[in-house]
């Protein structure tokens, strides 16, 4: 893949979309120009509090994971959850009557979707520890790994299949009751760690968690969390121009909320992720379903199980070519300090044949 390559339709590969529960089965149908099979969903509610939930079609999509939680993954029905996928789709079941993950009646739902390989799943043999299990879209730079340990006690690699170096994953030990855990480099030190997603805490730089990663391989350390004889799930994105970008900015609080940093990501955003580094704070996420204008500022947080909201101290301006912070709020823009964040497109800044997108 050369390096100028553009995706120059993101919605064939990641889409938001907005839902009203039925309180019972729902069939969704995804947008877009082309279908779109769904292969990791996310799905959050807007109105109430209740759990995000995460499913995929490698492990089995009626498997429910919670990244608001250290708890163990769940095949139990009755919580609300993804039932089955289609070519361009999925549906949705309440579970028990009441239940509000996925689909209790007459509340909003958003759901982050991506594709991947329909499913379809291969072994793969580039690490040093044992084969990982992997379904991988090398043009989106999506892979879904599963990974265990021979013992526990000692680090390894595991490929990963992206055929390029990762800029962002989220590792879950799939039957203990452990931490999420989001890898992260700091780009500018090379200093890498990972962010508790189901907590506030700061980066955390253990060599026990992450190490630094490669173009074929991605590399966990000895913590339970992220490795050892237990079954584990790696969602790995590479950043792809025109679809995905993932970094770090620096705040700028003492120029004032009206002219905050700004963040080029190369594309118009649909989907946001910030993380303030070194300190304590929330995990900070907007979609473009719940902010179709500016300013954005209804905002989830992936560490609670609290329904989002619109808060003035959350305040983004979604651009055509990235965003900008329009708040002097400490979680998101304290002056100096480091954050780090993950961007999935709506559309690129300018497609392959130069034609230039819209702002809002």
């Amino acid at each position: 893949m050369s390096s100028n390559w553009t995706i120059d339709d993101p919605s064939e590969y990641f889409q938001t979309h907005g839902y009203t529960g039925n309180g019972g089965t729902q069939d969704i149908t995804l947008g877009g120009n082309s279908n779109l099979q769904a292969d990791i969903i996310w799905i959050k509610n807007q109105s109430a509090e209740s759990n995000h939930i995460l499913q995929n079609t490698s492990v089995g999509i009626t498997t429910n994971q919670y990244p608001d939680q250290n708890a163990q993954e769940s095949t139990n029905s009755t919580f609300g959850h993804v039932n089955s996928v289609s070519s361009n789709g999925f549906q949705v079941d309440e579970g028990n009557s009441g239940e509000a993950n996925a689909n209790k009646n007459a509340q909003g739902y958003s759901a982050w979707v991506w594709k991947v390989n329909g499913g379809s799943t291969s072994t793969n043999s580039d690490g040093n520890g044992n084969d990982s299990t992997i379904q991988v879209n090398q043009t989106a730079g999506i892979s879904i790994a599963q990974h265990s340990a021979s013992s526990n006690g000692s680090g390894n690699t595991y490929g990963h299949g992206l055929g390029k170096t990762p800029g962002w994953m989220i590792t879950r030990a799939r039957n203990r009751t452990e931490n999420w855990w989001a890898w992260y480099q700091n780009r500018i030190t090379n200093t890498v760690g990972a962010f508790s997603l189901d907590t506030q805490a700061a980066f955390n730089t253990s060599s026990t968690l992450h190490n630094t990663p490669t173009s074929s391989v991605y590399s966990v350390g000895t913590d339970y969390g992220v490795n050892g004889t237990w079954n584990y799930i790696n969602y790995i994105w590479a950043p792809i121009q025109g679809f995905s970008h993932f970094g770090q900015f620096y705040g700028n609080s003492s120029s004032g909320a009206a002219n905050g940093t700004f963040v080029y990501c190369g594309f118009k955003p649909a989907w946001i992720w910030i993380k303030r580094r070194d300190n304590a704070d929330h995990h900070f996420v907007w979609d473009n379903i719940m902010n179709p204008y500016n300013v954005a500022d209804y905002t989830f947080r992936i560490n609670e199980s609290v329904n989002g909201g619109a808060d003035t101290a959350y305040k983004v301006d979604v651009l055509s070519s990235g965003f900008k912070l329009r708040t002097t709020f400490s979680g998101l823009n304290n002056n100096g300090e480091a954050y780090a964040f993950a961007a999935f497109a709506e559309r690129p800044f300018t497609t392959s044949s130069g034609q230039p997108t819209t702002a809002r």
